[in-house]
């Protein structure tokens, strides 16, 4: 699927090589957040800032800002990151179980985002006469629709507002990464 808003990983993979490396790379992000999860509830302290009902983000890079302390927890996502060619901003993405997000936009229309996809709850089946699955997370914008898939990146140009929902048993959690665009 390629249009205006969603730009495939396969559509141009010369221009994509970092969504690559970050699907080869997804497990070490899974095991910082894994690791980042626990020590919350060790500690009692959660890690991430609500932004919305529902909707929380662990910052890493803020408009092109080093969020030192968040850092520190998760260095090799770190690394990956910042192989990004023109870094803004990157943050792990935590949409809590039956929430929904406001429509949004990217901060300026100079910014594409990348998306991984780390822990996602699975589609539910419902039997209208045959098996369906249907998806409980994903998001929408105009007329497209696109849920993620663990181990799985793609890119949007999120120029158009967008929504994103949960309607799992679980938290849904990302890594997002914005870039200007080349």
């Amino acid at each position: 699927m390629q249009s205006l808003n969603w730009i495939e990983l396969q559509a141009t993979p010369l221009n994509f090589k970092f969504l690559n490396t970050l699907e080869e790379n997804w497990k070490v992000v899974l095991d910082e957040l894994d690791n980042l999860l626990y020590n919350e509830a060790v500690n009692g302290k959660s890690y991430f800032k609500s932004l919305d009902d529902g909707w929380e983000t662990f910052d890493l890079f803020f408009a092109g800002n080093k969020k030192k302390e968040n850092c520190e927890k998760c260095p090799n996502t770190v690394k990956l990151v910042e192989s990004s060619p023109l870094l803004v901003s990157a943050y792990i993405c935590a949409l809590a179980p039956e929430s929904c997000v406001s429509p949004h936009v990217a901060p300026n229309s100079t910014v594409c985002r990348y998306h991984l996809g780390l822990i996602v709850p699975p589609p539910i089946e419902v039997d209208r006469g045959s098996p369906t699955l249907l998806s409980t997370c994903g998001m929408k914008m105009g007329d497209e629709y696109h849920t993620w898939v663990p181990g799985k990146a793609f890119q949007l140009a999120p120029a158009k507002p967008y929504i994103a929902w949960n309607m799992g048993d679980r938290t849904r959690f990302i890594l997002v990464v914005d870039h200007f665009r080349a």
